[in-house]
C-alpha cells in the first residue's frame, strides 16, 4: 500500500475511536442524569389559616386557593387541649347539639345537590362542612354531650325544623342550578346568623363557633360570585343587607385572627 493509503488508513481508524469514545461519554452521561422518581405525596391545602402569633404548623383551619375552609381535626384537638373546659349551661348545650346537625345539614345539602348537578363547589364545599360538624363534635365529645347526629344517614336529622329545612333546601336546589347556587348562598348565610345568635363567652365553644362563621363568610362569598357570573344577584334573608354588602365586598378570608 502506498504511503498517501497508510495515511487515509490513519485517519480513518482515528475517526472510529474518536466516534467511539464520544458514543461512550455520551452513554455515561445519560446514566448518570437519570433520576429515580419520587414518591407522590399529599400536601396541605395552598393557604394556611393560622392563629395569631402561631406557627402555620398550629393551624386549626386552612383555605384552598378557591376559599374553600375546612378546619384541620387533629390541629383543633390539639389546641382545645391546651384550653380549660368550662360549666356549661343548658342554653349553651341545646346551642352545641343544634350546630352540630345544622353544619351537618350544610353537608348533606350540598352533597344531595352535587349529586343532582355535579357542579365541584358542591362536592368541594360539602367536604368543609363535614369538617365543620366534626369540628363541633369535638366539643361534643370534650364535654361528654350524646351526639344528635352520630350514626344518623345523610338527610335524617333529630330537629323536626332542621329536618324541613334540609327539605325544603333540596327540593328547591333541584328546580335548577340557579336556584341550586341561591340555596347554597342561603344556608350559609343561615350558620353565620344562627352562630351570631349562639355567641358565647366560653373559650373553647366560641373559638369552634368563630372558625365556622369565617368559613360560612367564604363560602357565602364562593356561592354569590358564582351566582354573579350566571348574571344573577343574591338577596339576603338572614343578615341585613348592609352586613351582606359587607362581606361580599371584602375579600376572602385567609388567616383566622383567633
Amino acid at each position: 500500500m502506498n504511503e498517501h493509503g497508510n495515511l487515509n488508513d490513519s485517519e480513518r481508524w482515528w475517526k472510529i475511536g474518536l466516534t467511539a469514545a464520544v458514543a461512550f461519554t455520551l452513554l455515561l452521561s445519560a446514566c448518570s442524569g437519570q433520576t429515580t422518581p419520587q414518591k407522590s405525596t399529599t400536601t396541605a391545602p395552598t393557604t394556611t389559616v393560622t392563629e395569631t402569633g402561631t406557627a402555620p404548623t398550629a393551624a386549626t383551619a386552612y383555605v384552598d386557593d378557591a376559599g374553600v375552609t375546612s378546619v384541620g381535626a387533629e390541629e383543633l384537638r390539639a389546641r382545645l387541649s391546651r384550653m380549660p373546659t368550662s360549666t356549661l349551661t343548658s342554653q349553651q348545650i341545646d346551642d352545641l347539639l343544634w350546630t352540630r346537625e345544622e353544619e351537618k345539614l350544610g353537608h348533606d345539602v350540598y352533597a344531595a345537590l352535587y349529586d343532582k348537578w355535579q357542579l365541584p363547589i358542591f362536592a368541594n364545599i360539602a367536604s368543609a362542612e363535614q369538617t365543620h360538624t366534626d369540628a363541633i363534635a369535638q366539643l361534643l365529645e370534650r364535654y361528654n354531650l350524646d351526639d344528635p347526629a352520630d350514626g344518623e344517614p345523610a338527610g335524617l336529622f333529630t330537629k323536626p325544623d332542621l329536618q324541613k329545612a334540609y327539605d325544603e333546601f333540596v327540593a328547591q336546589g333541584n328546580q335548577s342550578l340557579v336556584a341550586a347556587l341561591t340555596v347554597g348562598a342561603t344556608v350559609e348565610e343561615m350558620d353565620i346568623f344562627d352562630l351570631q345568635q349562639r355567641a358565647t363567652d366560653v373559650p373553647d365553644v366560641a373559638l369552634v363557633y368563630a372558625i365556622a362563621q369565617m368559613a360560612s363568610r367564604n363560602h357565602l362569598r364562593l356561592f354569590v360570585t358564582d351566582l354573579a357570573q350566571r348574571d344573577v344577584t343574591y338577596t339576603p334573608t338572614y343578615i341585613s343587607q348592609d352586613e351582606y354588602n359587607e362581606i361580599i365586598s371584602s375579600p376572602l378570608e385567609r388567616y383566622f385572627a383567633g
